[in-house]
């Protein structure tokens, strides 16, 4: 069978045919606040104003909270920032000890539920789920892991990192606790799994299409095998993360990618186990700059915003081309 996007002269070999994947429930689309820097002191509302349309002002930007404390509460409080919590990753950058990082957000799991629904928004009935990377967990997991992730009322994903192994650590994890029955997923981060392709090296420019062959090899291999896991007491899912911003080190070479790699990457991607769409988005300041900044001039906040409007929004159309998401719902008219 063959998946034909819309408009386009080109069809991509799938297992499934666009109508069938055009049925499927339609994922979440995800904006992560690790745009906002490590204090959080970055408006997300200018940073993502009009990415995705009239819905993110109705009920509030869709993100995926980096639970860095400091980070966490400005957002929450700031009165700019209309949020809706779709997600709580644990803080990144440094080993993370899983317990410890349960036991810190433990303050943020209690946020109104008025907030994690969307100000003044629609209600979700789906809370919010916790993600964590594969090495802050043991493989085996202990007793005391499974307990702390059995009690969770959130859904739970493991999401894998750059460090050689963590590909196949990330995906025996799930597979453990599908064998407990216990409700979880994985985060499939595309820059993580390219870097770890890559030896665990930066990318350059002219290598990239061929390692983004090989991530999407991965990830077409790892969807297809979610159905073998699936049983009266679990149910697979998954998410994507996909980096965009310009702090390269963490990101995609977006700009290299052209609308067919993003084609493929549907084509690879199309599967009712999606869940999440999250784009995360660190962003460089200066030429040696780090991630991490607490403001920003206000020239640069639009230009971040203009980027982001172009990156996320072709990426957006292509996924819509492909019966992916919902477009409609998303962009501005």
């Amino acid at each position: 069978m063959y998946l034909f996007c819309p408009g386009k002269n080109r069809k991509i070999k799938l297992l499934k045919s666009f109508d069938i994947i055009s049925a499927m429930p339609k994922p979440e689309v995800i904006l992560s606040t690790d745009i906002a820097g490590i204090l959080g002191g970055v408006p997300l509302q200018e940073l993502y104003e009009g990415v995705l349309g009239p819905s993110q002002s109705r009920n509030g930007i869709p993100v995926e909270l980096i639970a860095w404390w400091q980070a966490a509460t400005w957002i929450l409080s700031h009165p700019d920032n209309k949020v809706n919590v779709r997600g709580f990753h644990s803080s990144s950058g440094r080993s993370v000890n899983f317990q410890s990082f349960v036991y810190g957000i433990s303050d943020l799991l209690l946020i109104p539920p008025e907030v994690i629904s969307g100000i003044g928004g629609e209600k979700t009935s789906d809370p919010p789920y916790i993600l964590v990377h594969e090495a802050a967990l043991d493989l085996p997991l202990s007793d005391r892991q499974i307990e702390m992730i059995q009690t969770m009322k959130n859904p739970f994903i493991i999401e894998n990192s750059a460090r050689k192994g963590s590909w196949q650590r990330s995906k025996s994890l799930l597979r453990e606790l599908a064998k407990l029955g216990i409700s979880s997923g994985i985060m499939i981060d595309l820059a993580h799994l390219a870097k770890e392709i890559n030896g665990g090296y930066d990318y350059c420019s002219s290598e990239f299409p061929e390692i983004w062959k090989a991530v999407l090899f991965e990830v077409r291999r790892e969807v297809a095998s979610l159905a073998g896991l699936e049983s009266e007491k679990f149910k697979p899912f998954f998410g994507m993360h996909l980096p965009v911003g310009t702090f390269i080190e963490d990101s995609l070479l977006v700009d290299v990618l052209g609308d067919d790699q993003w084609r493929d990457f549907a084509a690879a991607i199309g599967s009712d186990y999606l869940k999440y769409i999250v784009f995360e988005n660190q962003q460089r300041r200066g030429e040696k700059g780090s991630p991490i900044y607490c403001s920003l001039p206000a020239k640069e906040i639009k230009a971040i915003n203009a980027r982001n409007r172009v990156v996320i929004g072709n990426i957006l159309r292509i996924l819509s081309e492909c019966g992916i998401i919902d477009l409609p719902n998303l962009t501005e008219k």
